[in-house]
């Protein structure tokens, strides 16, 4: 099973890029993957995160079995799980859904499940390369603070996510395909009820870049010398 590890920043992110890098080159090692770490992004005429499609179906192209992507603002900070062993046949998506809870009026709890499209598992099949075909076609979304995101929630009809007065038609079709990791994968600090022992820690929130940055080399350091403890 050929897998390609791979992540992708501009300078803007090279902090955090850098970071993140580090830990996949460990990673990729660790498990005999190759790694392709992208120091800059092709320019697509859209918001950054937009480049991780053209980056996914470059590589798809290439000629790999499988992708794993890891947003440049994640951490592996536990190198011993082996993401080929959450493969499964028929299924050709790998991601994290979160749970988000909410209120929306006195006495009311509502649950959300929330993919997240920040560390995916992808599969080279014919279905992968129309779902990406179909999430660039989403222009409606090429501004949406999720960006390519909130294309993937539309299109597994998570409608809610994206429209208060929308509701919820998950599509059947489409979610056969997908296979949701256990949350260890994509856990986001203080997002939610804790989970213990991550995988990896996606620091998507913070009250600054310096402070998400200082987190994510935290982590690195703790997952290198777990590593080395090993």
């Amino acid at each position: 099973m050929n897998v390609c590890v791979t992540t992708a920043f501009d300078a803007g992110y090279q902090e955090m890029g850098d970071l993140c890098a580090e830990a996949l080159r460990r990673y990729a090692a660790r498990h005999d993957m190759a790694l392709r770490i992208h120091g800059s992004l092709p320019d697509t005429g859209r918001p950054p995160a937009w480049a991780k499609i053209r980056i996914i179906q470059a590589l798809l192209n290439e000629g790999f079995d499988f992708i794993l992507w890891v947003d440049a603002d994640a951490v592996v900070v536990d190198m011993e799980p082996d993401i080929r062993d959450e493969v499964r046949d028929g299924k050709d998506l790998f991601l994290v859904k979160h749970v988000l809870t909410v209120h929306p009026m006195p006495g009311m709890v509502v649950t959300l499940d929330v993919p997240n499209t920040g560390i995916m598992l992808l599969r080279n099949s014919d279905w992968t390369d129309a779902i990406l075909h179909q999430l660039w076609d989403y222009e409606e979304y090429v501004s949406h603070r999720w960006w390519e995101n909130a294309a993937l929630i539309h299109l597994m009809g998570y409608h809610r996510l994206l429209r208060r007065d929308a509701l919820n038609v998950p599509d059947p079709v489409v979610l056969a395909r997908v296979r949701w990791l256990d949350p260890r994968w994509n856990v986001v600090p203080d997002a939610g009820a804790p989970v213990p022992h991550p995988i990896i820690r996606h620091h998507t929130r913070g009250a600054s870049r310096q402070e998400r940055v200082a987190a994510m080399r935290a982590d690195l350091d703790q997952a290198m010398a777990r590593a080395e403890q090993a």
